[in-house]
């Protein structure tokens, strides 16, 4: 596997979230999905079991999936970083722009915005 063109995806998927171009949705407690000319591309965030979160670093995934959505590969920032330095900062980024698209938070933020810019009387 050619994982230049993997690295290439990848950059460009995280810049076309980064700008609000693709709508992520939540596949399953920390990973999130986008589904891109019928192929899906999956991050998910991985901590080792038993590994208290707030004193380790996970590992991100980038899954790629077939039209029928079995999971023909994956990779790990550790693995793409020989050829991608900045993997981990790269899909660590796209982790958490992936969540917030599917969660929604752009969408909670300006509705926050609206009620305190409308006149609140008191």
């Amino acid at each position: 596997m050619d994982l230049d063109r993997v690295v290439t995806l990848l950059r460009a998927v995280s810049e076309q979230t980064k700008k609000s171009k693709l709508n992520w949705s939540e596949r399953a407690p920390n990973s999130f999905t986008v589904s891109i000319a019928k192929i899906s591309i999956s991050i998910t965030e991985h901590f080792d079991e038993g590994t208290n979160p707030e004193y380790a670093d996970p590992d991100y995934y980038l899954g790629i999936e077939n039209v029928w959505g079995e999971q023909v590969d994956s990779f790990s920032d550790s693995e793409l970083k020989d050829i991608m330095p900045d993997s981990y900062k790269t899909m660590r980024a796209l982790y958490k722009g992936a969540k917030r698209s599917a969660k929604g938070v752009a969408k909670l933020i300006d509705d926050m915005l609206l009620e305190l810019d409308s006149d609140i009387p008191f």
